[in-house]
């Protein structure tokens, strides 16, 4: 019985991971036209989307290492 709970808690926190990592995605998308406009300019808008794509980088291994502890 253990066991089918553990992995039901494994399911759940995965299905959660996944979908959090699709919305958040999707709310840079959105928000993108408002930041570059408070920015000022349209060639800071590839500083925006690098620095989302290098906090994901920075922050997987971190949150891979929380998981395995």
């Amino acid at each position: 019985m253990q066991n089918k709970s553990n992995t039901k808690i494994v399911t759940i926190a995965i299905f959660l991971t996944t979908f959090m990592t699709a919305i958040e995605g999707t709310i840079v998308s959105t928000a993108m036209p408002t930041i570059v406009s408070d920015l000022n300019g349209l060639e800071i808008m590839n500083w925006v989307v690098s620095t989302f794509l290098l906090m994901t980088a920075v922050s997987t291994p971190i949150y891979g290492k929380l998981a395995d502890s």
